[in-house]
C-alpha cells in the first residue's frame, strides 16, 4: 500500500465516520503498516487511500513526557504494536491510533515551524499550529 501523492483526488474528499469496530481495526493496522515503511511522525487514512476519519500519530519514548499522558493526567495513550525505531532520528517511535477525532478546544497561541508531508514528496514549509488542541 503507497501513499497517495497530491493530485490524487481522494485527499480533497470528506472522510467518513468510522463506526465498526473491525474497520477501525482494520484501518488503523494498514496505518501502521504503512509508517513501518516510512518511518512517519504521523498519517492520515486517507493518505493511504482509506476515506475513514483516522489517523496514527507518533511520540518519542521520553520519560515523564508530557506526550505519554493525556490531558487529564491519568494515564499513558494507547499503544499500537510494537515501537519503530526512525531511521532519520534514531528514536523509538510508539504509535497511537485516533479514530473520529473531534476538536473541543485549542490554544490561542500559534507556534509557527517546518514541516514536511508524505503526500507531497521533497517539499518543506513554515505550517501554524496551536500549541495546544483538546
Amino acid at each position: 500500500m503507497g501513499i497517495v501523492k497530491l493530485g490524487n483526488p481522494v485527499l480533497r474528499q470528506v472522510s467518513r465516520k468510522t463506526i465498526r469496530r473491525t474497520r477501525q481495526r482494520a484501518t488503523i493496522e494498514k496505518l501502521y503498516k504503512a509508517c513501518k515503511t516510512t518511518s512517519a511522525w504521523g498519517l492520515a487514512a486517507p493518505q493511504i487511500g482509506i476515506l475513514d476519519r483516522a489517523f496514527l500519530m507518533a511520540a518519542p519514548i521520553v520519560q515523564n513526557d508530557i506526550n505519554l499522558k493525556n490531558k487529564k493526567n491519568d494515564g499513558p495513550l494507547p499503544v499500537v504494536e510494537k515501537p519503530i525505531t526512525s531511521e532519520e532520528s534514531g528514536l523509538s517511535l510508539f504509535y497511537t491510533g485516533i479514530i473520529n477525532p473531534k476538536v473541543t478546544g485549542m490554544s490561542e497561541e500559534i507556534e509557527v515551524d517546518y514541516e514536511t508531508c508524505l503526500s507531497i514528496p521533497g517539499i518543506a514549509a513554515l505550517v501554524p499550529r496551536h500549541s495546544w488542541i483538546d
